[in-house]
């Protein structure tokens, strides 16, 4: 695929130095007008110490997964972003603080095992990951001409410190249809 010029517009810019400026990658999807070549999917989950799905990587049997299932070979990217909240009850799944404080985060794509989900991090099991763990609020990973694989790909939304809780949400883009479930 190739990429033409891109312009990015700011609005009129403040008086004090800008600190920092995030660009995004945007994907036209199939659902927008005009019609593009990207198809998403949003699977919502989150970390909970009552739930024991705040384990951490060190410990994946409990933490929640997607499982991504291919019908043929895909170009696939997802964004692992924490969901705001903070509404000082705890119940958003953060730690009752402002945004639940800050979390050490990446996103793992995985191949499945025999079994199905992914147990542990090997070198094996891992086809790509984002940035390592970092407490910005979303990071990425993305991967081109995955081949099929029977026992599927795991998308592994992990902290480093076993006990974060937050809610989050992971959107795949992949270059067809595919399906994609919260295990």
């Amino acid at each position: 695929m190739r990429c033409g010029p891109t312009t990015l517009l700011l609005p009129p810019l403040p008086a004090r130095p800008i600190q920092s400026l995030y660009v995004c990658r945007l994907f036209r999807t199939a659902a927008d007008s005009p019609p593009g070549p990207w198809f998403k999917r949003a699977v919502s989950g989150g970390w909970s110490v009552r739930a024991g799905t705040a384990t951490g990587y060190k410990q994946l049997a409990g933490a929640p997964q997607i499982r991504v299932t291919l019908s043929r070979p895909a170009s696939l990217f997802a964004t692992l972003s924490l969901d705001r909240g903070g509404d000082g009850s705890g119940e958003d799944g953060g730690d009752g603080g402002d945004c639940g404080g800050s979390v050490n985060i990446a996103l793992f794509l995985c191949r499945g095992s025999d079994g199905g989900r992914v147990a542990v991090l090997t070198s094996r099991a891992v086809v790509a990951s984002s940035a390592p763990f970092t407490n910005l609020p979303a990071v990425s990973v993305s991967a081109r001409s995955l081949p099929v694989e029977p026992s599927g790909y795991f998308l592994v939304p992990v902290t480093y410190e076993p006990g974060a809780e937050r809610m989050w949400t992971v959107s795949i883009f992949a270059d067809y249809d595919l399906e994609a479930a919260l295990v």
